[in-house]
């Protein structure tokens, strides 16, 4: 594993478009899909998927993740990402970040779970913690 950053590198691909929220939420999600598929190993039960999640995470220095909730009915789920990197050498906003992370976690979740979510932003009180939401989308 290379010590650098791959999350901080993902994130200054995308200082050209603040404030560009579909944009950045469309790349987090495309990003959330590439870590899935080619760091993570999908052939794990599924009840260790979500600590075989957050030590990727955190391994590759992005995020400490925490599932806070999740309904095994509606499949909608609460997690909180505690960030890793210094956003002081990057030119986003917070709700620059909490875009593409909403994208990022959706990208996760669909390749973990087969099926769309729609993720958003829970609150937002702590800049390096975030809680998100998200709900599965019912396939019409």
């Amino acid at each position: 594993m290379e010590d650098n950053n791959i999350f901080q590198n993902m994130l200054e691909n995308v200082e050209g478009h603040k404030e560009d929220t579909d944009y950045l939420r469309k790349e987090g999600y495309s990003a959330g899909v590439e870590f899935s598929n080619n760091i993570m190993d999908m052939v794990i039960l599924p009840d260790d998927s979500i600590n075989t999640l957050q030590k990727k995470l955190h391994d590759y220095k992005i995020n400490v993740l925490r599932m806070e909730s999740y309904d095994i009915d509606t499949g909608n789920i609460t997690i909180s990402f505690e960030h890793e990197i210094d956003f002081n050498k990057l030119q986003l906003s917070n709700n620059d970040l909490c875009s593409f992370n909403e994208g990022f976690v959706a990208g996760i979740l669909e390749v973990y779970t087969g099926r769309k979510y729609d993720v958003q932003l829970a609150n937002n009180k702590d800049n390096n913690i975030q809680r998100f939401n998200g709900k599965r989308i019912l396939a019409a």
